[in-house]
């Protein structure tokens, strides 16, 4: 994904509902601009009012690091964020990184946690009234459902999408190992081995 016109469209009906668990291998360009994303489901206009969106980037503005954004559309329209302390550590090679949502036991919070290389580096509330709404129109990596944004500059690799919350031990001990595109709760899965990748 060279930050032009290069990025992977996602297929829909792969909703992002109370819990889930996005994971990938990336090998980030220090060019690549700011709010540009590794990943996005939503996020485009319906009924010239923005959808309901969740997004991770690597690089946002202000002082803030790298992690997740949602919101919820016509339900919510406030953006809400969990995002490391740091920014981005390793240019031009290989990191894996993974964002999760859990919902709280007995409850109707949710909490966002953000991995870096196996690491949790972020958690905290994140409440965008999304249910299901996020993914039935699909999404796209390297690129946002918006035009005006930037589109990423990486390599990926190894692009997961879990039905749960995965916890941080099982993140970071298969992270290394492919999958073998039949585990329990695995919704999306791209290897980017084909040809024409």
């Amino acid at each position: 994904l060279r930050g032009t016109d290069g990025a992977v469209r996602l297929p829909g009906h792969v909703p992002l509902a109370d819990e889930w668990t996005v994971e990938m291998w990336v090998k980030l360009d220090s060019r690549s601009p700011m709010w540009a994303r590794l990943w996005e489901f939503g996020g485009g206009p319906s009924g010239g009012v923005e959808s309901a969106s969740i997004f991770f980037t690597p690089q946002a503005c202000c002082g803030r690091g790298f992690g997740v954004w949602g919101r919820g559309g016509s339900t919510d329209g406030r953006w809400h964020t969990v995002s490391s302390s740091s920014t981005w550590k390793h240019y031009g090679s290989w990191v894996h990184v993974a964002a999760s949502l859990k919902r709280e036991l007995l409850s109707t919070d949710q909490t966002a946690s953000v991995y870096y290389d196996g690491e949790l580096v972020a958690s905290g509330a994140f409440s965008p009234k999304m249910r299901s709404v996020v993914g039935i129109d699909g999404g796209w990596i390297g690129r946002s459902a918006r035009s005006t944004d930037a589109h990423l500059r990486a390599d990926v690799d190894e692009f997961r999408v879990w039905g749960y919350a995965r916890s941080a031990a099982g993140i970071k001990r298969a992270m290394r190992r492919p999958s073998l595109g039949s585990e329990g709760g695995l919704m999306l899965y791209i290897r980017f081995d084909e040809r024409g990748s």
